[in-house]
């Protein structure tokens, strides 16, 4: 598997869309989806960084998730769904730092 096919991936097991982690990462979604699709090269320094925009935007989404959740009372049963995507994104976070 490609390194924008992994991005692609862990972005979607993360259920996040191309513009959560574009904006994340300060480029333009056209562009990520080319990364992803191996249209455009990915250097490894990218891909990192892409991982950690994937990383950091799934983290905001839980915390908004959150933060929605205790203002409608709601506990930490929908919590257990969440962290499986962050235990993911920590698991490709370290990979990438270990490549790198």
């Amino acid at each position: 598997m490609s390194r924008g096919a992994e991005i692609r991936q862990l972005r979607e097991g993360s259920r996040l869309r191309l513009s959560d982690v574009a904006a994340e990462a300060g480029i333009s979604v056209s562009q990520l989806s080319l990364l992803e699709t191996g249209q455009r090269t990915l250097t490894l320094e990218m891909y990192a960084e892409l991982v950690g925009a994937v990383g950091k935007a799934a983290q905001a989404r839980e915390e908004e998730a959150a933060r929605l959740q205790a203002e409608m009372g709601f506990g930490a049963r929908t919590a257990a769904g969440t962290a499986t995507a962050t235990t993911e994104t920590q698991r490709t976070q370290r990979t990438a730092e270990a490549m790198g």
